[in-house]
């Protein structure tokens, strides 16, 4: 977006705005990681979740469900960086 002089490289997307809801809900939430069902249903191989239950989030008409990593010993041993790697992994993107 933007003219030739000066270029804006923004993403828009369905999932940017979604990610963005799930950060936010994590402030009121007791978890410090919130993840919608389509990444659960990608990772439940890797990793055990327990339901948040469902939320309301801006942009979405239905309330949406609302899951965290249940995993004790990857969540609360690892690093944020080294999380974001797994679950790069975990949904093969590079």
């Amino acid at each position: 977006m933007g003219s030739a002089l000066k270029m804006d490289y923004t993403l828009l997307d369905d999932a940017v705005n979604m990610a963005s809801r799930l950060e936010g809900l994590t402030r009121q939430l007791p978890y410090g990681l919130a993840v919608c069902a389509n990444f659960k249903q990608h990772c439940q191989e890797s990793w055990q979740f327990v339901a948040l239950g469902e939320h309301s989030v801006k942009g979405k008409r239905n309330s949406i469900e609302v899951y965290s990593i249940d995993d004790s010993n990857t969540y609360q041993n690892i690093q944020s960086d080294q999380l974001a790697t797994l679950i790069r992994q975990r949904l093969k993107i590079s």
